[in-house]
């Protein structure tokens, strides 16, 4: 109804418009900016196309490459032949899994060893005193004890566990062996998977990392505020410790200077104590006789440089700009870096392994008795009845205290 009542078109609107739609002429250059931009690829896409090439690698390696001629097949073993005969696996990648096992029954062989070797006091008493010898030969490798350490006392307490420990299992593609290609799972050693989580998921690197940059940028904005006449209230116990912190710095440049250190003395062998001379900026040694110049021939310069043993080449020099460069960078980067180094030592772990099946803990301290202190040491090993020994992978000796027998005041 309202479009009746709107007043028809002028006659001058029918006319070309202000902004007409034809091109610009010749004269008028229009410049377009494009910006081109990648299109991100899809997870899923991403994780089809690595599972593909895995599997194609994997059909390669253990497929096309066990093609041998029947000629070859009559001249091997029987065993030989049942390994080719197997299914090739091919694991996936996240498709591993840890399996509870059920606990011991009193008719199984490995409740049945804990019943025997605890009757055995002997054994027992051999098996308390194999692993504090373990400990003091472990202490006796340090050269200031020398072979002067010795076992003083020992707590040792044998456990029987009462569940084996867990396994691991991955799952992937079974090729052959009769059943043509099916999903199947193999079982894994426990310390390849934990290897392989440490790999793809490093906790510890990632905290150092992190520890690095935060130290960094901390540094770097304190010099700034530094700059600006702003120093925030620090802590005198902070303030000490960095003072010490310097003042170990200090002295271990000081000690690696020609100049601070005393020079050996030397031996009729050419030789000091330790076997080798600190380079110093005085001259270098004399020649060998056969290079030296005979008695009535010129010195020249070319017979000096050549004969004194004196490098030629000045390619290797390092730069004063760049020597400085370079220690400007190490004294910027010392904190940060020792902030990393600390934070990794603690975050790292080294990967867990589960002790065999039918395995007895024993753990406790063992005291050793060195000329100066007494050490105390917390083992954790597991004996392994079948081998009579102890498992050496997860086996654990870690320093407790240090006692001194004599201790004087500090002040």
């Amino acid at each position: 109804m309202l479009r009746r009542l709107r007043p028809p078109r002028a006659v001058a609107s029918l006319g070309p418009r202000r902004y007409s739609t034809r091109p610009p002429g010749p004269a008028v250059v229009q410049i377009q900016r494009v910006r081109f931009l990648w299109k991100r690829p899809k997870i899923s896409t991403v994780l089809v196309t690595v599972g593909t090439t895995y599997a194609l690698y994997e059909i390669f390696m253990h497929t096309l490459v066990l093609l041998i001629d029947e000629e070859d097949l009559e001249d091997i073993t029987e065993e030989e032949r049942e390994e080719l005969e197997q299914p090739v696996f091919i694991p996936f990648p996240g498709f591993t899994r840890m399996v509870q096992p059920r606990p011991y029954r009193s008719t199984d062989p490995e409740w049945q060893t804990y019943v025997k070797v605890s009757k055995d006091k002997e054994l027992l008493k051999s098996i308390r005193g194999s692993l504090a010898e373990m400990a003091r030969r472990m202490v006796a490798t340090f050269p200031q004890f020398k072979n002067q350490a010795n076992i003083s006392k020992y707590w040792l307490d044998i456990q029987y566990p009462p569940n084996p420990p867990p396994s691991f299992v991955r799952q992937g593609l079974s090729l052959g062996g009769g059943n043509g290609i099916a999903w199947a799972e193999q079982a894994v050693e426990p310390l390849a998977v934990f290897w392989t989580r440490q790999a793809l998921w490093p906790s510890a690197l990632a905290v150092a990392l992190w520890s690095f940059t935060s130290t960094l940028v901390t540094q770097n904005v304190m010099s700034i505020a530094k700059f600006f006449r702003h120093e925030p209230p620090t802590d005198p116990l902070t303030n000490m410790q960095q003072t010490i912190e310097k003042i170990h710095q200090q002295m271990k440049k000081q000690s690696g200077k020609p100049g601070s250190v005393s020079p050996p003395i030397p031996t009729p062998g050419g030789t000091g104590e330790a076997g080798e001379m600190d380079e110093g900026p005085t001259t270098g040694p004399l020649p060998p006789i056969d290079k030296r110049p005979a008695a009535g021939t010129p010195t020249t310069p070319e017979t000096l440089s050549t004969g004194a043993g004196m490098d030629n080449d000045t390619s290797n020099v390092v730069s004063p700009k760049d020597l400085y460069m370079i220690r400007t960078v190490q004294e910027h980067t010392s904190g940060p870096w020792d902030s990393f180094k600390k934070s990794l030592v603690q975050k790292w772990r080294r990967p867990q392994a589960f002790p065999p099946r039918g395995s007895i803990r024993v753990s406790g301290l063992v005291e050793i008795n060195v000329p100066t202190a007494i050490v105390t040491l917390d083992c954790i090993a597991w004996w392994d009845p079948q081998t009579a020994a102890f498992d050496p992978k997860t086996t654990t000796i870690r320093l407790r205290t240090v006692r001194p027998k004599i201790q004087s005041p500090m002040g």
